[in-house]
C-alpha cells in the first residue's frame, strides 16, 4: 500500500512509460507519477478540478487527464522520457 499526501482522492490510473504508473489525484488536483516500486517520481500540476482518468497515447508522448468537477475539461500534456 502507498501512503502519501501528494496522493488523496486516488481515481483513474494508467500506464506510463519504463513501467511507471500515473495516478490522479483529485484531493490535490494533481497527476502522480509512481515507479515500479511505487516511489513517486513527480507530481504534475493539471490545472483543473479534481482529475478523474488518465490516458497515454500509443508511443507515449502524450498524456490526456480528464476531470469530474467544476467546469469539465480534457487536457493533454507531453511526457518527457
Amino acid at each position: 500500500m502507498i501512503k502519501s499526501d501528494k496522493i488523496v482522492e486516488p481515481r483513474g490510473v494508467c500506464a506510463g512509460p519504463a513501467g511507471t504508473v500515473f495516478v490522479c489525484s483529485g484531493g490535490t488536483n494533481t497527476i502522480v507519477q509512481l515507479s515500479q516500486d511505487g516511489e513517486i517520481l513527480m507530481t504534475h500540476g493539471v490545472d483543473m478540478g479534481r482529475p478523474l482518468t488518465a490516458s497515454l497515447n500509443r508511443d507515449g508522448t502524450r498524456l490526456v487527464v480528464s476531470n469530474w468537477i467544476g467546469q469539465n475539461m480534457i487536457k493533454l500534456f507531453h511526457v518527457s522520457r
